[in-house]
Formats: structure tokens, sequence, C-alpha cells
């Protein structure tokens, strides 16, 4: 997990290209909080943000997210949040 501020991005230690694509203008701070609720592609075939508002639920009712093709990351734009991690590992049978 990386934490960081995109109001100072470059001390977050972030790859290269992630740092790259998060510095662009359209992934800034006060461009974000000014878009409308959707889905917007920054990189055709891929990358893309999308902007929602939404209130999070009780951490007893929530499950692990898992990604097999996509990393996430969460930018708050307002409110609060508290954000949950285990190194409980979990053994899942493959089928």
């Amino acid at each position: 997990m990386i934490i960081g501020n995109l109001k100072n991005i470059n001390v977050a230690m972030l790859p290269p290209k992630l740092l790259q694509i998060l510095s662009r203008d359209d992934c800034k701070f006060e461009y974000l909080l000014n878009q409308k609720d959707g889905k917007y592609e920054i990189i055709a075939n891929g990358v893309y943000y999308i902007i929602a508002s939404l209130t999070t639920a009780d951490e007893a009712s929530l499950k692990s997210e898992f990604h097999n093709e996509y990393i996430d990351i969460q930018i708050l734009l307002c409110g609060d949040e508290i954000i949950s991690s285990s190194s409980q590992l979990i053994s899942i049978p493959h089928d």
C-alpha cells in the first residue's frame, strides 16, 4: 500500500509511470474535485478513473477486495474514510 497526497505527489515514491500519470493536469486534485460522477478515460484502452460519491459502509459488513487485472488507486476528494488492511494469510482452493 502506498499512501500519499496529490498536492505533494513527488514525495510518494511512486513508480515513474504511475507518477507520470498522476502528475497530469487532468489528475490533479483541484481538477478531480470539480468532475461529476462518472468514468473518465485518461489513456485509451485501459487507463481510466471513476468519480463516485459514496457513503462508506461499516468495516464488519465489508469483504476483502482483490484485483487480477487492474491496480486500484483510491483518492479521497472530500469527507473522511478509514482504510483497513490485514496481513492475515487466507488459503483459497484452486479449481
